[in-house]
Protein backbone atom coordinates (compact mmCIF):
# COMPACT_ATOMS: atom_id res chain seq x y z
CA UNK A 1 0.00 0.00 0.00
CA UNK A 2 0.93 3.45 -1.14
CA UNK A 3 4.42 4.34 -1.39
CA UNK A 4 7.16 1.38 0.03
CA UNK A 5 10.69 1.37 -0.14
CA UNK A 6 11.08 -1.84 1.39
CA UNK A 7 9.56 -5.23 1.74
CA UNK A 8 5.74 -6.03 0.99
CA UNK A 9 3.60 -5.52 3.61
CA UNK A 10 1.78 -8.51 4.95
CA UNK A 11 -1.55 -9.25 3.72
CA UNK A 12 -2.94 -12.49 5.44
CA UNK A 13 -5.85 -11.59 7.39
CA UNK A 14 -5.58 -8.17 6.10
CA UNK A 15 -9.30 -7.08 6.76
CA UNK A 16 -9.36 -2.99 6.58
CA UNK A 17 -6.36 -1.16 4.59
CA UNK A 18 -6.55 2.66 4.03
CA UNK A 19 -3.51 4.44 2.67
CA UNK A 20 -4.12 7.99 1.84
CA UNK A 21 -0.91 7.74 -0.88
CA UNK A 22 -2.69 4.92 -2.79
CA UNK A 23 -5.03 6.27 -5.35
CA UNK A 24 -7.19 3.18 -4.95
CA UNK A 25 -7.45 4.15 -1.30
CA UNK A 26 -8.17 8.15 -1.75
CA UNK A 27 -9.43 9.28 -4.62
CA UNK A 28 -9.72 13.46 -4.90
CA UNK A 29 -12.48 14.49 -7.10
CA UNK A 30 -10.80 16.08 -10.11
CA UNK A 31 -14.36 16.67 -11.89
CA UNK A 32 -13.09 19.48 -14.04
CA UNK A 33 -17.06 20.77 -13.81
CA UNK A 34 -17.80 22.54 -9.94
CA UNK A 35 -21.46 21.55 -8.98
CA UNK A 36 -21.52 22.87 -5.94
CA UNK A 37 -23.01 26.29 -8.00
CA UNK A 38 -26.04 24.04 -8.30
CA UNK A 39 -28.67 25.19 -5.51
CA UNK A 40 -32.61 24.46 -5.88
CA UNK A 41 -34.23 26.90 -7.14
CA UNK A 42 -31.91 28.36 -9.37
CA UNK A 43 -32.99 28.83 -13.15
CA UNK A 44 -32.19 31.30 -16.08
CA UNK A 45 -32.85 34.12 -14.44
CA UNK A 46 -31.04 33.79 -11.30
CA UNK A 47 -28.27 31.56 -13.03
CA UNK A 48 -26.03 29.00 -12.05
CA UNK A 49 -22.07 29.61 -12.11
CA UNK A 50 -20.33 27.96 -15.23
CA UNK A 51 -23.46 26.68 -16.57
CA UNK A 52 -25.26 28.31 -19.19
CA UNK A 53 -28.86 27.37 -19.79
CA UNK A 54 -29.75 26.37 -23.24
CA UNK A 55 -32.95 27.66 -22.88
CA UNK A 56 -33.76 31.37 -21.29
CA UNK A 57 -37.54 30.89 -21.22
CA UNK A 58 -39.45 30.86 -17.89
CA UNK A 59 -39.99 27.67 -17.10
CA UNK A 60 -37.70 25.55 -19.35
CA UNK A 61 -34.88 24.96 -16.53
CA UNK A 62 -35.73 24.76 -12.85
CA UNK A 63 -33.00 23.21 -10.56
CA UNK A 64 -34.89 21.48 -7.83
CA UNK A 65 -34.79 19.04 -4.59
CA UNK A 66 -35.61 15.49 -5.94
CA UNK A 67 -34.42 11.97 -5.93
CA UNK A 68 -31.05 11.31 -7.39
CA UNK A 69 -30.15 8.13 -8.74
CA UNK A 70 -28.80 6.52 -5.66
CA UNK A 71 -31.90 7.26 -3.73
CA UNK A 72 -31.06 10.18 -1.78
CA UNK A 73 -32.59 13.65 -2.25
CA UNK A 74 -30.25 16.14 -3.94
CA UNK A 75 -29.99 18.90 -6.38
CA UNK A 76 -31.61 17.99 -9.86
CA UNK A 77 -31.94 19.77 -13.20
CA UNK A 78 -35.13 19.63 -14.61
CA UNK A 79 -36.10 20.75 -18.00
CA UNK A 80 -39.69 21.33 -19.40
CA UNK A 81 -42.04 23.76 -21.06
CA UNK A 82 -41.70 22.99 -24.61
CA UNK A 83 -41.46 26.04 -26.88
CA UNK A 84 -40.52 24.28 -30.28
CA UNK A 85 -37.38 24.20 -29.71
CA UNK A 86 -34.25 24.22 -27.48
CA UNK A 87 -36.28 23.19 -24.26
CA UNK A 88 -33.76 22.82 -21.34
CA UNK A 89 -30.37 21.61 -20.53
CA UNK A 90 -26.77 23.07 -20.56
CA UNK A 91 -24.11 24.56 -22.51
CA UNK A 92 -20.96 24.92 -19.08
CA UNK A 93 -18.31 27.72 -19.40
CA UNK A 94 -14.90 26.82 -21.16
CA UNK A 95 -13.19 24.04 -19.59
CA UNK A 96 -9.14 23.96 -20.21
CA UNK A 97 -8.24 20.72 -22.02
CA UNK A 98 -4.88 18.71 -23.43
CA UNK A 99 -6.13 17.49 -26.69
CA UNK A 100 -2.86 14.88 -26.10
CA UNK A 101 -4.91 13.17 -23.68
CA UNK A 102 -8.20 10.88 -22.84
CA UNK A 103 -11.49 12.63 -21.74
CA UNK A 104 -14.60 10.80 -19.89
CA UNK A 105 -18.08 13.13 -20.13
CA UNK A 106 -20.58 11.60 -18.21
CA UNK A 107 -24.35 12.63 -16.98
CA UNK A 108 -27.33 11.19 -15.03
CA UNK A 109 -30.67 11.35 -17.12
CA UNK A 110 -33.93 10.64 -16.16
CA UNK A 111 -37.01 10.78 -18.55
CA UNK A 112 -39.19 11.67 -15.47
CA UNK A 113 -42.31 11.76 -18.27
CA UNK A 114 -41.36 10.15 -21.61
CA UNK A 115 -44.47 11.98 -23.35
CA UNK A 116 -44.57 12.02 -27.14
CA UNK A 117 -42.14 14.31 -28.44
CA UNK A 118 -38.57 15.58 -27.67
CA UNK A 119 -35.33 13.99 -27.72
CA UNK A 120 -32.65 13.88 -25.55
CA UNK A 121 -29.42 15.06 -26.71
CA UNK A 122 -25.44 14.77 -24.73
CA UNK A 123 -22.73 16.60 -27.02
CA UNK A 124 -19.23 18.45 -26.14
CA UNK A 125 -17.74 21.35 -28.67
CA UNK A 126 -13.80 22.17 -29.41
CA UNK A 127 -12.49 25.36 -29.30
CA UNK A 128 -9.27 27.02 -29.69
CA UNK A 129 -7.48 29.69 -26.97
CA UNK A 130 -9.37 31.94 -29.17
CA UNK A 131 -12.39 30.58 -28.21
CA UNK A 132 -13.05 29.82 -32.16
CA UNK A 133 -15.32 26.67 -32.03
CA UNK A 134 -12.99 24.25 -34.12
CA UNK A 135 -14.70 21.57 -34.25
CA UNK A 136 -14.15 18.17 -32.90
CA UNK A 137 -13.45 14.72 -34.67
CA UNK A 138 -15.91 11.46 -34.61
CA UNK A 139 -14.66 7.97 -34.31
CA UNK A 140 -15.83 5.59 -37.35
CA UNK A 141 -18.50 3.16 -36.44
CA UNK A 142 -21.19 5.83 -36.30
CA UNK A 143 -24.24 4.60 -37.82
CA UNK A 144 -25.66 8.87 -37.78
CA UNK A 145 -24.33 10.03 -41.42
CA UNK A 146 -24.49 13.39 -40.39
CA UNK A 147 -21.24 12.88 -38.00
CA UNK A 148 -18.28 13.86 -39.78
CA UNK A 149 -14.53 15.42 -39.22
CA UNK A 150 -14.69 18.76 -37.54
CA UNK A 151 -17.62 19.04 -37.15
CA UNK A 152 -18.67 22.22 -34.77
CA UNK A 153 -21.47 20.59 -33.43
CA UNK A 154 -20.68 16.98 -32.13
CA UNK A 155 -23.27 14.81 -30.11
CA UNK A 156 -22.15 11.70 -28.76
CA UNK A 157 -25.78 10.66 -28.95
CA UNK A 158 -28.85 11.80 -28.95
CA UNK A 159 -32.10 9.74 -29.31
CA UNK A 160 -35.03 8.78 -31.03
CA UNK A 161 -37.91 11.20 -30.25
CA UNK A 162 -39.33 10.16 -27.89
CA UNK A 163 -36.59 8.08 -26.37
CA UNK A 164 -37.44 4.47 -27.26
CA UNK A 165 -37.99 2.16 -23.72
CA UNK A 166 -34.54 0.43 -24.67
CA UNK A 167 -32.77 4.15 -24.63
CA UNK A 168 -34.59 5.99 -21.67
CA UNK A 169 -37.12 4.05 -19.57
CA UNK A 170 -39.52 6.40 -18.37
CA UNK A 171 -38.59 7.71 -14.78
CA UNK A 172 -35.22 5.79 -14.54
CA UNK A 173 -31.86 7.02 -13.96
CA UNK A 174 -29.35 6.17 -16.58
CA UNK A 175 -25.79 7.14 -16.78
CA UNK A 176 -24.14 7.71 -19.95
CA UNK A 177 -20.82 7.87 -20.72
CA UNK A 178 -18.30 8.47 -23.39
CA UNK A 179 -15.00 9.61 -24.47
CA UNK A 180 -12.87 11.85 -26.61
CA UNK A 181 -9.67 10.71 -27.57
CA UNK A 182 -6.50 12.35 -27.85
CA UNK A 183 -5.30 13.79 -31.29
CA UNK A 184 -3.78 11.65 -33.92
CA UNK A 185 -5.29 8.38 -32.29
CA UNK A 186 -7.39 7.64 -35.64
CA UNK A 187 -10.41 6.06 -36.02
CA UNK A 188 -11.85 2.37 -34.42
CA UNK A 189 -14.42 1.33 -31.96
CA UNK A 190 -15.47 3.87 -28.77
CA UNK A 191 -13.82 2.81 -25.79
CA UNK A 192 -14.79 0.12 -23.47
CA UNK A 193 -16.60 1.83 -20.65
CA UNK A 194 -18.60 4.44 -23.24
CA UNK A 195 -21.90 3.41 -23.11
CA UNK A 196 -25.22 3.18 -21.04
CA UNK A 197 -25.37 2.05 -17.71
CA UNK A 198 -28.21 1.74 -15.81
CA UNK A 199 -28.38 2.19 -11.52
CA UNK A 200 -27.22 -1.61 -10.73
CA UNK A 201 -24.01 -1.62 -12.97
CA UNK A 202 -25.14 -3.26 -15.69
CA UNK A 203 -24.83 -2.10 -19.47
CA UNK A 204 -27.75 -1.54 -21.33
CA UNK A 205 -28.30 -2.67 -24.50
CA UNK A 206 -29.68 0.53 -26.57
CA UNK A 207 -31.33 -0.19 -29.83
CA UNK A 208 -31.75 3.24 -32.23
CA UNK A 209 -31.10 5.07 -35.04
CA UNK A 210 -28.30 6.64 -33.59
CA UNK A 211 -25.35 4.68 -31.64
CA UNK A 212 -23.71 6.58 -29.18
CA UNK A 213 -19.82 7.42 -30.54
CA UNK A 214 -16.09 8.75 -29.11
CA UNK A 215 -14.58 11.07 -30.46
CA UNK A 216 -11.39 12.99 -31.56
CA UNK A 217 -9.56 15.89 -30.52
CA UNK A 218 -8.38 17.93 -33.10
CA UNK A 219 -4.87 19.18 -32.65
CA UNK A 220 -5.65 22.97 -32.21
CA UNK A 221 -8.34 22.17 -29.36
CA UNK A 222 -7.45 23.72 -26.05
CA UNK A 223 -11.01 23.75 -24.74
CA UNK A 224 -14.12 22.25 -24.75
CA UNK A 225 -17.30 22.34 -22.85
CA UNK A 226 -20.16 19.58 -21.46
CA UNK A 227 -23.52 20.04 -23.13
CA UNK A 228 -26.93 18.05 -22.56
CA UNK A 229 -30.58 19.07 -23.52
CA UNK A 230 -33.89 18.40 -23.67
CA UNK A 231 -34.75 18.94 -27.85
CA UNK A 232 -37.51 19.44 -30.30
CA UNK A 233 -40.10 18.98 -27.57
CA UNK A 234 -42.70 21.44 -29.27
CA UNK A 235 -46.25 18.89 -29.08
CA UNK A 236 -46.28 17.63 -25.22
CA UNK A 237 -45.80 20.00 -22.47
CA UNK A 238 -46.03 16.78 -20.40
CA UNK A 239 -42.40 15.83 -21.27
CA UNK A 240 -40.29 15.99 -18.33
CA UNK A 241 -36.67 15.39 -18.45
CA UNK A 242 -34.05 15.51 -14.99
CA UNK A 243 -30.27 15.70 -14.78
CA UNK A 244 -27.86 14.97 -12.34
CA UNK A 245 -23.97 14.61 -11.59
CA UNK A 246 -22.38 15.77 -15.12
CA UNK A 247 -18.69 15.20 -15.46
CA UNK A 248 -15.78 15.75 -17.27
CA UNK A 249 -12.80 13.45 -16.63
CA UNK A 250 -9.41 13.19 -17.35
CA UNK A 251 -8.55 9.66 -17.41
CA UNK A 252 -5.07 9.26 -15.68
CA UNK A 253 -5.63 6.51 -13.68
CA UNK A 254 -6.85 9.18 -10.65
CA UNK A 255 -10.41 9.17 -12.37
CA UNK A 256 -12.97 7.42 -10.53
CA UNK A 257 -14.27 3.70 -12.08
CA UNK A 258 -17.47 3.93 -13.75
CA UNK A 259 -18.49 1.18 -10.15
CA UNK A 260 -16.99 4.40 -8.41
CA UNK A 261 -20.14 6.48 -10.56
CA UNK A 262 -22.22 3.68 -10.27
CA UNK A 263 -21.83 3.82 -6.36
CA UNK A 264 -21.74 7.58 -5.79
CA UNK A 265 -18.09 7.18 -5.08
CA UNK A 266 -16.76 10.03 -7.25
CA UNK A 267 -15.50 12.49 -4.30
CA UNK A 268 -13.57 12.88 -0.95
CA UNK A 269 -16.10 11.48 0.91
CA UNK A 270 -14.96 8.46 0.51
CA UNK A 271 -11.57 6.53 2.31
CA UNK A 272 -11.46 3.47 -0.34
CA UNK A 273 -10.68 -0.03 1.65
CA UNK A 274 -7.38 -1.85 -0.25
CA UNK A 275 -8.09 -5.41 1.61
CA UNK A 276 -10.91 -6.13 -0.98
CA UNK A 277 -13.74 -6.37 1.53
CA UNK A 278 -15.34 -3.06 0.64
CA UNK A 279 -14.86 -1.59 4.22
CA UNK A 280 -14.78 2.38 3.43
CA UNK A 281 -14.69 4.76 5.42
CA UNK A 282 -17.04 7.90 4.87
CA UNK A 283 -14.81 10.90 5.59
CA UNK A 284 -16.52 14.29 6.66
CA UNK A 285 -16.46 17.38 5.08
CA UNK A 286 -14.04 18.90 7.64
CA UNK A 287 -11.15 16.16 6.78
CA UNK A 288 -8.54 17.84 4.20
CA UNK A 289 -5.72 15.37 1.71
CA UNK A 290 -2.32 16.48 2.26
CA UNK A 291 0.50 15.34 0.49
CA UNK A 292 2.89 15.38 3.20
CA UNK A 293 4.71 12.18 3.06
CA UNK A 294 3.34 11.27 0.35
CA UNK A 295 -0.42 11.14 1.09
CA UNK A 296 -1.93 11.67 4.64
CA UNK A 297 -5.32 12.74 5.88
CA UNK A 298 -5.67 16.08 8.08
CA UNK A 299 -7.58 15.79 11.35
CA UNK A 300 -8.04 19.30 12.95
CA UNK A 301 -10.32 18.79 15.35
CA UNK A 302 -13.63 20.70 13.57
CA UNK A 303 -17.05 19.64 14.12
CA UNK A 304 -16.97 17.37 10.86
CA UNK A 305 -13.52 16.20 11.24
CA UNK A 306 -13.64 12.49 11.48
CA UNK A 307 -14.47 9.32 9.12
CA UNK A 308 -16.43 6.44 10.38
CA UNK A 309 -17.08 2.93 9.09
CA UNK A 310 -20.16 1.45 8.90
CA UNK A 311 -21.42 -1.33 11.14
CA UNK A 312 -19.89 -5.10 10.01
CA UNK A 313 -21.10 -7.59 11.76
CA UNK A 314 -18.10 -9.93 10.59
CA UNK A 315 -14.95 -7.40 11.23
CA UNK A 316 -16.58 -6.19 14.54
CA UNK A 317 -16.60 -10.06 15.82
CA UNK A 318 -13.45 -10.62 14.40
CA UNK A 319 -11.99 -7.82 15.97
CA UNK A 320 -13.44 -5.33 18.14
CA UNK A 321 -16.35 -8.08 19.58
CA UNK A 322 -15.51 -10.61 21.98
CA UNK A 323 -12.27 -11.60 19.79
CA UNK A 324 -8.54 -11.83 21.55
CA UNK A 325 -6.80 -12.59 18.05
CA UNK A 326 -6.44 -9.05 15.92
CA UNK A 327 -3.86 -6.38 14.87
CA UNK A 328 -4.57 -2.78 14.66
CA UNK A 329 -2.68 -0.39 13.39
CA UNK A 330 -1.70 3.61 12.31
CA UNK A 331 1.10 5.65 10.50
CA UNK A 332 0.34 9.37 11.93
CA UNK A 333 1.60 12.52 13.13
CA UNK A 334 -0.06 14.86 15.97
CA UNK A 335 -0.03 18.29 16.06
CA UNK A 336 -1.14 18.49 19.79
CA UNK A 337 -1.94 16.01 21.92
CA UNK A 338 -5.63 16.01 23.56
CA UNK A 339 -7.78 13.46 25.52
CA UNK A 340 -9.10 10.58 23.86
CA UNK A 341 -7.76 11.17 20.60
CA UNK A 342 -8.91 7.94 18.69
CA UNK A 343 -6.70 6.80 15.42
CA UNK A 344 -8.89 3.96 14.81
CA UNK A 345 -11.51 2.33 17.16
CA UNK A 346 -14.90 0.70 17.65
CA UNK A 347 -16.89 3.60 18.28
CA UNK A 348 -19.23 3.08 21.80
CA UNK A 349 -22.57 2.77 21.93
CA UNK A 350 -24.71 6.16 23.51
CA UNK A 351 -24.79 4.86 26.42
CA UNK A 352 -20.77 4.25 26.70
CA UNK A 353 -21.58 0.98 28.43
CA UNK A 354 -20.61 -1.03 25.05
CA UNK A 355 -16.77 -2.78 24.76
CA UNK A 356 -14.24 -1.43 22.21
CA UNK A 357 -10.48 -2.01 21.34
CA UNK A 358 -8.43 1.22 19.62
CA UNK A 359 -5.23 3.30 19.52
CA UNK A 360 -5.55 5.95 20.78
CA UNK A 361 -3.24 9.26 22.19
CA UNK A 362 -3.71 11.31 25.14
CA UNK A 363 -3.32 15.23 26.41
CA UNK A 364 0.00 13.84 28.60
CA UNK A 365 1.67 13.12 24.97
CA UNK A 366 1.15 9.05 25.94
CA UNK A 367 0.18 7.08 22.56
CA UNK A 368 -2.01 4.01 23.96
CA UNK A 369 -3.74 0.57 22.83
CA UNK A 370 -7.22 -0.01 24.36
CA UNK A 371 -9.28 -2.85 24.91
CA UNK A 372 -11.85 -3.71 27.08
CA UNK A 373 -15.07 -2.20 28.75
CA UNK A 374 -15.45 1.78 28.83
CA UNK A 375 -18.54 1.38 31.52
CA UNK A 376 -18.90 4.19 33.60
CA UNK A 377 -19.57 6.53 31.40
CA UNK A 378 -16.01 7.78 30.18
CA UNK A 379 -12.26 6.43 29.12
CA UNK A 380 -10.40 4.32 30.74
CA UNK A 381 -13.06 3.06 32.76
CA UNK A 382 -12.52 -0.75 33.19
CA UNK A 383 -9.98 -1.38 30.81
CA UNK A 384 -5.96 -1.76 30.68
CA UNK A 385 -4.00 0.56 28.64
CA UNK A 386 -0.39 0.15 27.08
CA UNK A 387 1.11 3.20 27.18
CA UNK A 388 4.22 4.90 25.18
CA UNK A 389 5.55 8.61 25.74
CA UNK A 390 5.52 10.07 22.18
CA UNK A 391 6.63 13.67 21.20
CA UNK A 392 4.53 16.10 19.15
CA UNK A 393 5.03 16.58 15.30
CA UNK A 394 6.84 13.16 14.88
CA UNK A 395 5.31 10.50 12.51
CA UNK A 396 4.96 7.30 14.19
CA UNK A 397 3.87 3.51 13.11
CA UNK A 398 2.05 2.70 16.69
CA UNK A 399 0.72 -1.14 16.42
CA UNK A 400 -1.77 -3.10 18.83
CA UNK A 401 -1.70 -6.67 19.03
CA UNK A 402 -3.88 -9.23 20.53
CA UNK A 403 -2.54 -12.72 20.27
CA UNK A 404 -5.37 -14.64 22.02
CA UNK A 405 -3.58 -14.80 25.19
CA UNK A 406 -1.26 -10.80 25.55
CA UNK A 407 -1.82 -7.51 24.50
CA UNK A 408 1.14 -5.98 23.04
CA UNK A 409 2.26 -2.27 22.42
CA UNK A 410 5.09 -2.05 18.95
CA UNK A 411 6.35 1.44 18.35
CA UNK A 412 8.24 2.12 14.86
CA UNK A 413 8.02 -1.97 14.75
CA UNK A 414 9.93 -2.07 18.06
CA UNK A 415 7.91 -3.45 21.66
CA UNK A 416 7.13 -0.93 24.44
CA UNK A 417 6.38 -1.97 27.79
CA UNK A 418 5.47 -5.42 28.66
CA UNK A 419 2.57 -7.56 27.56
CA UNK A 420 -0.57 -7.28 29.19
CA UNK A 421 -2.17 -10.61 30.52
CA UNK A 422 -5.81 -10.26 28.54
CA UNK A 423 -7.70 -12.15 30.62
CA UNK A 424 -6.57 -10.87 34.19
CA UNK A 425 -6.75 -7.57 33.22
CA UNK A 426 -10.75 -7.34 31.57
CA UNK A 427 -13.18 -7.30 34.34
CA UNK A 428 -15.99 -7.61 32.12
CA UNK A 429 -16.79 -9.91 29.30
CA UNK A 430 -16.18 -7.80 25.92
CA UNK A 431 -19.61 -8.30 23.91
CA UNK A 432 -19.81 -6.87 19.80
CA UNK A 433 -22.01 -4.06 19.31
CA UNK A 434 -23.35 -2.42 16.44
CA UNK A 435 -21.80 1.20 16.38
CA UNK A 436 -19.45 2.31 13.55
CA UNK A 437 -15.71 2.06 13.37
CA UNK A 438 -14.41 5.78 14.16
CA UNK A 439 -11.27 7.06 12.28
CA UNK A 440 -10.32 10.51 14.23
CA UNK A 441 -13.10 10.34 17.03
CA UNK A 442 -14.36 7.68 19.92
CA UNK A 443 -17.86 7.55 18.64
CA UNK A 444 -19.86 9.58 15.98
CA UNK A 445 -22.09 11.03 19.22
CA UNK A 446 -18.43 13.02 19.89
CA UNK A 447 -16.86 16.16 19.55
CA UNK A 448 -13.72 15.00 17.27
CA UNK A 449 -10.17 14.93 19.22
CA UNK A 450 -7.84 14.18 16.84
CA UNK A 451 -5.27 17.28 15.42
CA UNK A 452 -2.84 15.89 13.60
CA UNK A 453 -2.68 13.54 10.07
CA UNK A 454 -3.15 10.10 9.84
CA UNK A 455 -1.93 8.22 6.38
CA UNK A 456 -2.53 4.41 7.15
CA UNK A 457 -4.72 2.12 8.59
CA UNK A 458 -4.33 -1.69 8.92
CA UNK A 459 -6.79 -4.01 11.09
CA UNK A 460 -6.11 -7.91 10.31
CA UNK A 461 -8.21 -10.58 12.25
CA UNK A 462 -5.12 -12.09 13.33
CA UNK A 463 -2.53 -11.04 16.47
CA UNK A 464 0.78 -10.47 13.79
CA UNK A 465 3.96 -12.08 15.35
CA UNK A 466 6.76 -9.56 16.35
CA UNK A 467 8.74 -10.24 13.31
CA UNK A 468 5.25 -9.22 11.11
CA UNK A 469 5.19 -6.44 12.91
CA UNK A 470 8.52 -5.02 11.83
CA UNK A 471 8.21 -6.31 8.25
CA UNK A 472 4.97 -3.77 7.37
CA UNK A 473 7.10 -1.36 9.58
CA UNK A 474 10.04 -1.58 7.52
CA UNK A 475 7.28 -1.70 4.40
CA UNK A 476 6.91 1.79 4.82
CA UNK A 477 9.37 3.12 7.36
CA UNK A 478 10.79 5.14 3.86
CA UNK A 479 8.08 6.57 3.14
CA UNK A 480 8.12 8.05 6.75
CA UNK A 481 11.53 8.82 6.75
CA UNK A 482 12.10 7.00 10.02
Amino acid sequence: MGVSAGPDAIDNGLVLALDAADINSYKTDNNLLDLSTWYVGANSTTGVTGFGFNETDSGENTLIADTDPFGNTAVIWKAQSPDGSADGGWNTDYIDVDHTKLYRFSVWVNRKVTGTDGSFYFGTRGYNDSLTNVGVSFRSGASDPGRYVNSSNPYFYYSSSPPTSSELPEDEWVLVVAHVWPSGSGTGSNKEDSGFYNTDGTKRTVTTPYTLADMVWNTTVTKTAHRTYLYYSEGDASVIQHWAYPRIDLVDGTEPSISDLINNRVNDRYWYDLSGNGRNATLLSGIQKSEEKGGCLDFNRTNDSYALIPHDATISSEVFGTSTNFTLSAWFVIDEYVNYSCFIQKAFGGSYSNTTAGLWSEETNELKFVMGTNEGGNPPGSQFNIKYDATPGVWYNMVGVADGTNAILYINGEQVGSPVNIASSLTRTRSENSSAITIGTRCSECNPECDGRIANISVYNRGLTATEVKQNFNALRGRFGI
